[in-house]
């Protein structure tokens, strides 16, 4: 029996089976999938994203509906995310990044993520004062956020989000001194074409490199959007033009940029769900990591969360702080 809850739109990455685990919090296991579709059916009616932002479009209520999405077109999302969206008649919007799809490549996060536990800490080290970290991150980050925080920090804060040529010489090096790399990468051009003819699967806007727009100056942030959504169209895919801001980083001028290049939404990340009201301008989606199940998964699906928080004052930001040394 399906309960009254607020509109809600969810944000996933890749998906790993019990055989290739991903370390990785942002992609998801296919039984922990299984568990959010599942919550998602019996809770609510999934409807396609371009229905659910028609909706707010209109001014038209969201509540008792969401919607699903994928960031980053990652290949798992055909091979294992796929069977439980056709099992549970769940439609989703697919994010792609048009230069990672070219040749299906692997993104620098997952890179990082999977090789740290497999690499001894003096080797890691090594790798970071290589692709040149500077000690500022080191001291300046929150040490229980983990010990790629730093690293991840300076490359979205000074490489605005894309990895620089040192750091990506220095992961393959470290993947052929392991003799493994991650498992998960980005579909091709190929791979997206026959997705993108299935009824459940729509396609959208992810930019060219999955840099952070926010820190780009107003032409770079064309050229990413406009440069993705021509790539897709070109290979004559059935694309929305919603953009899903790479990160979640995005401000008034971003949606504004979106909006010029002919985006009808973009999409952020956050805690919040539709409850209280939104504009295509700065759509949220919540997070659904490996960690979040259970009584805390239907806390935020219920929006008892953010309305708990919001009663005191401490409502989510729409957008994460923009990254620094410190933050």
């Amino acid at each position: 029996m399906r309960a009254p809850l607020p509109g809600i739109v969810t944000c996933l990455h890749g998906v790993w089976g019990s055989d290739e685990p991903s370390a990785g919090t942002a992609n998801i296991s296919s039984a922990r999938l299984e568990e959010l579709l599942s919550l998602l059916s019996n809770t609510t009616r999934i409807v396609p994203l371009a229905d659910l932002l028609e909706r707010i479009e209109r001014g038209r209520s969201t509540y008792g509906l969401s919607a699903v999405t994928f960031d980053d077109a990652y290949l798992s999302v055909r091979d294992l995310a796929l069977p439980l969206l056709e099992r549970h008649r769940a439609p989703a919007c697919v994010f792609v990044v048009s230069g990672a799809a070219r040749e299906g490549a692997r993104y620098w996060w997952d890179r990082i993520e999977d090789l740290h536990p497999r690499t001894r800490p003096e080797r890691w080290r090594q790798l970071e004062e290589a692709a040149g970290l500077p000690q500022a991150y080191r001291d300046g980050q929150p040490g229980d956020l983990g010990p790629l925080r730093p690293l991840r920090q300076w490359l979205l804060a000074e490489h605005r989000g894309r990895a620089p040529g040192a750091l990506d010489e220095g992961l393959s090096r470290l993947e052929e001194e392991l003799g493994w790399r991650t498992a998960q990468r980005s579909m091709t051009m190929e791979e997206l074409r026959g997705l993108g003819r299935h009824e459940l699967i729509s396609l959208g806007v992810h930019t060219e490199t999955h840099a952070a727009l926010a820190l780009l100056p107003d032409a770079d942030v064309h050229r990413e959007i406009d440069s993705c959504y021509r790539a897709l169209q070109d290979q004559q895919l059935r694309v929305l033009p919603v953009l899903a801001a790479p990160f979640g980083l995005v401000d008034s001028r971003t949606a504004r940029l979106a909006a010029d290049c002919g985006m009808r939404s973009t999409l952020l990340v956050s805690a919040r769900s539709l409850w209280g009201g939104v504009t295509l301008s700065a759509v949220p989606r919540m997070m659904m990591s490996e960690p979040r199940r259970g009584w805390r998964l239907l806390l935020n699906l219920t929006g008892a969360a953010d309305a708990g928080r919001t009663l005191l004052g401490r409502r989510s930001p729409l957008a994460p702080p923009l990254p620094s040394a410190t933050s």
